[in-house]
Formats: C-alpha cells, sequence, structure tokens
C-alpha cells in the first residue's frame, strides 16, 4: 500500500498550532507524527538563526508525519483551514 511523507513547515512561535495539529492527527488515527525543531533555516517568511547579537529567533520546526496515502490525503483535507497558507510537502516513501 502506498504511503507517503508529510512535512508541515512552521516555526517556534506557532506552537499552539503544532500542538493542536500533533493532538489532531492522533484523534484522527494516523499512526504517528514527529515534531523536529530545526537549529537554523530561512524562507518566505524570513531567516531563522542564532546569533551573537541576540539569543534566538523562532527557530523552524517542522511536523512529520507517515501514513498511508489516502489517510494523509482525506485528514490534510479536513484540516485545510487551519493549515491555510502553510508550507506543505508530500512525497511518496517506501516503508520498510
Amino acid at each position: 500500500m502506498p504511503h507517503t511523507l508529510v512535512r508541515i513547515y512552521l516555526t517556534e512561535n506557532d506552537e499552539a498550532l503544532f500542538l493542536k495539529l500533533l493532538f489532531a492527527l492522533k484523534k484522527e488515527g494516523i499512526a504517528g507524527a514527529t515534531i523536529l525543531k530545526g537549529i537554523c533555516g530561512y524562507g518566505r517568511t524570513g531567516a531563522h538563526y542564532k546569533g551573537v547579537e541576540v539569543l534566538s529567533y523562532s527557530f523552524p520546526v517542522i511536523l512529520e508525519i507517515v501514513e498511508e496515502e489516502n489517510k494523509v490525503l482525506e485528514v490534510l483535507d479536513g484540516m485545510k483551514d487551519i493549515l491555510k497558507g502553510r508550507f506543505i510537502t508530500l512525497e511518496k516513501v517506501e516503508i520498510c
């Protein structure tokens, strides 16, 4: 059965959102999700890094999900309102 890796790109400032997403995914029966914290990065919303002059900026956070393709698409469709404007990638993966 085809599986999909979903990455939802957020920042530390989105903590309430990524925790809400994490618990919603569990409630929807997604087998597992992981929140990864980046150490630096940049994108359309600006730079995220730690510098000498500041303690930190809002570091990047990625919420990853690996699940059956049809289930992922159904759950994401149901969350489209809270995910509006977020950068989300999907790629087919093989589970070993």
